[in-house]
């Protein structure tokens, strides 16, 4: 084993890039506005048999002791959750606008987790704008696996997760505090997320597994001041056999023990981070363009500050590489102001400002 220690656009527009980014062709389309409507939505469409888009209205999710769950496990058919969804009109019920400023959030309270999947055939699984909060499963026991959200695909066949713009905050597990993924994925991707104040046991506040198939591609996100014990704190990822793992523009920072932990047999890719520390890797380690400093964030939150070293400090895929950044960051800003895309979930606007929410 090995150590490292390394020291305005507008919602119309912001519309049209989620669909046309979108992998899915949906039969169904659910919006959902409390969590009855939620549960309700997802028991329809694990058994539906076409693909389904559950749009979240701007609300606050509350989820039932278990947590929410879709069991697909049946069908070969694709889901998408999107967060951030606003009517067409004063009291009208439909889910007509995505407003990147807005909030739909499952919140677990800090007694259930906050979502499950769960699928067994050929399926493509999107999950975008969500925040999850406050899921909690406790520090003991084995099935205590992914707080906020958990997704497991064991399906042979090709297909795709993509977890993009998401917030996790104040989620608890052993395994996976936030986001836990595992299973036979073709490939996942997870882009332009935010991961802070969770709390894990020995299996990092993210952890990913991931045997053959195309790899994991971690792409800006920010992991920040998460809790956890040995050996990783911040994110653990597992590739194996033909599996990569493309870890790349990422604030990994601050977390209690340590930043990354990169485990399997297969090829690991590690470019342009902001990283604490680094543990345990086995196996071909290629790395460059990392760095160790202090991010340097404005007050209240994580955008860039003018000298912050993560301004233009990020990487852009070679025409030979299958990852790719997105177009807008986390809260919908372009992504590319500056010629270059800066490390981490937040892109840097102009004008300079004093304060996270664009307050000078």
């Amino acid at each position: 084993m090995n150590s490292i220690n390394f020291k305005s656009i507008n919602k119309y527009a912001q519309l049209i890039s989620l669909l046309l980014i979108s992998f899915i062709s949906y039969g169904d389309t659910f919006c959902v506005a409390n969590d009855v409507e939620l549960i309700n939505a997802l028991d329809v469409a694990d058994s539906n048999n076409v693909s389904d888009h559950i749009k979240l209205r701007s609300a606050t999710f509350f989820s039932p002791s278990g947590g929410f769950i879709y069991n697909g496990t049946n069908e070969a058919h694709d889901i998408e959750i999107s967060g951030g969804w606003t009517p067409n009109g004063v009291g009208s019920g439909d889910c007509t606008f995505f407003d990147y400023t807005t909030s739909s959030s499952i919140n677990g309270l800090g007694l259930n987790s906050g979502l499950s999947i769960i699928a067994n055939s050929s399926t493509n699984i999107s999950i975008r704008h969500v925040t999850f909060k406050n899921g909690d499963l406790g520090l003991n026991g084995v099935n205590s696996l992914g707080g906020g959200l958990m997704i497991e695909n064991n399906s042979l066949l090709e297909e795709t997760i993509l977890i993009e713009g998401c917030t996790f905050v104040n989620n608890t597990a052993v395994d996976g505090a936030a986001l836990l993924i595992f299973g036979q994925n073709d490939s996942v991707v997870v882009r332009n997320n935010l991961f802070t104040g969770n709390t894990a046991g020995t299996g990092g506040t993210i952890n990913i597994s991931q045997n053959n198939g195309d790899g994991v591609f971690f792409i800006n996100n920010t992991v920040i001041n998460n809790d956890g014990e040995e050996p990783a704190s911040g994110m653990i990822i597992s590739s194996t056999n033909l599996a990569k793992s493309f870890i790349i523009n990422n604030v990994l920072w601050a977390n209690q023990v340590a930043d990354l932990q990169l485990l399997g047999n297969g090829i690991k890719h590690l470019y342009n981070n902001d990283i604490t520390l680094m543990v345990d890797y086995v196996g071909t380690l290629i790395s460059s363009g990392n760095i160790s400093l202090s991010p340097m964030y404005l007050l209240g939150g994580y955008l860039p500050m003018k000298d912050s070293p993560l301004f233009n400090s990020g990487r852009h895929p070679l025409i030979a590489e299958t990852w790719q950044l997105s177009n807008f960051d986390i809260r919908g800003r372009n992504r590319i102001l500056h010629g270059r895309v800066d490390i981490g979930a937040f892109e840097r606007q102009l004008p300079d400002l004093i304060f996270a929410d664009d307050f000078e």
